[in-house]
């Protein structure tokens, strides 16, 4: 006679239960990885429209944003259809990058 008895339904939905908790912890994991990049992309896409709005040149951006003048060339060509108010949000539609939608 064995001491514990094995209930297979039982043992399938804790090992169910287990692998469904794992996938949420990495879904959450990965919500919050893609939402620092959004992020970031938001934060430069916001820093270059305000320098633009300042009459500041692509390089002079570059330069004091520390980042590579390729980006932020792209950022600001496709600004340039919103001056004077370079509207951020608008700049990332137009380029294609990520914007938070309301629901």
């Amino acid at each position: 006679m064995c001491i514990f008895e094995y209930d297979e339904e039982e043992t399938l939905r804790q090992l169910g239960q287990q692998s469904y908790e794992e996938g949420v912890a990495a879904g959450i994991e990965q919500g919050r990885e893609e939402g620092k990049l959004v992020g970031e992309e938001q934060r430069l896409f916001r820093q270059v429209c305000t320098k633009l709005k300042k009459g500041k040149t692509q390089e002079v951006i570059a330069e004091e944003l520390e980042e590579d003048l390729s980006p932020i060339r792209s950022i600001c060509e496709a600004a340039e259809e919103f001056a004077p108010e370079y509207d951020w949000k608008k700049v990332m539609e137009k380029t294609g990058a990520y914007v938070e939608k309301k629901c």
